[in-house]
């Protein structure tokens, strides 16, 4: 029994000294009793004996402030089987160190808050990676919203458009909501469905138009001479096509008006 009871000590040891992510125990009052080298080199310590040696409240060396730790500790009251959370903590040197935190809260014989047992998993990276997809989400919501050509967003297997910017519909003279779940053949866009099926093949072929000039329509059936460039990408595990429509008339014109010009000088 002796050596079984070792053995299995062995194991945990093992365990708890090699774990990828950190582990802890607390005082309830806010010490550390334990903790791992992985959690050790997280918080910025050379190793276990320095951080439990160095940290003398966890409140005012791990926490960024002591309300985030009062926070955590009156939601582990309410669920002292287990809370997780996405904390800020500080490392030695007062860097930031972002990681998702699970802990339980355990109490002694007469009832009363003891100590915190959890994990503290670095979440870092992930942490940054997610700050820099949401300012790259940010930029194209500001590019769609505000370009000043008609941007439109549909699935290229259904061809229902999910989305269309101000533009769109300022030169098309539709209402946003009379578009959306609708197709540009629906919508009566393309001057035949020849000329929008050639357009879908070349998509289909290519991924990506560029500089493709036609003849759309608006709501009210006035003409309208129209620069097209598109590309397929995959959107929420679905190929999309996001689409560009730059108005024409106002260049077409000034041609004319260019030509007219250079006829008069001639004469």
């Amino acid at each position: 029994a002796e050596r079984a009871l070792l053995h299995s000590e062995e194991k945990y040891r093992a365990i708890f000294n090699n774990a990828p992510i950190g582990i802890f125990r607390t005082s309830y009052e806010g010490r550390f009793l334990e903790a791992n080298p992985t959690l050790a080199r997280m918080l910025g310590y050379r190793d276990r004996e320095e951080l439990l040696a160095s940290v003398g409240s966890l409140e005012t060396d791990i926490y960024p402030s002591s309300a985030t730790r009062r926070q955590m500790l009156e939601a582990l009251l309410a669920s002292p089987q287990g809370v997780r959370r996405d904390i800020e903590f500080k490392r030695k040197d007062g860097a930031p160190f972002y990681a998702v935190i699970n802990a339980s809260l355990q109490f002694d014989d007469a009832g009363r808050p003891a100590y915190l047992d959890g994990t503290i998993e670095d979440v870092t990276i992930r942490k940054a990676a997610e700050d820099m997809l949401r300012q790259s989400e940010e930029k194209f919501a500001s590019i769609f919203r505000l370009s000043p050509d008609a941007i439109v967003l549909f699935e290229l297997d259904t061809q229902r458009i999910q989305d269309v910017n101000e533009a769109f519909v300022d030169l098309f003279g539709y209402a946003r909501e009379e578009v959306l779940g609708r197709t540009t053949l629906e919508l009566g866009v393309y001057q035949t469905p020849e000329v929008r099926a050639r357009l879908f093949e070349l998509l289909h072929a290519n991924k990506t138009i560029r500089d493709y000039e036609f003849a759309a329509f608006r709501k009210t059936g006035e003409e309208i001479a129209c620069l097209l460039s598109c590309q397929v990408m995959v959107i929420s595990g679905k190929p999309s096509v996001f689409a560009v429509i730059r108005d024409l008339r106002e260049m077409k014109r000034m041609q004319q008006l260019m030509i007219q010009t250079e006829k008069m000088q001639s004469l």
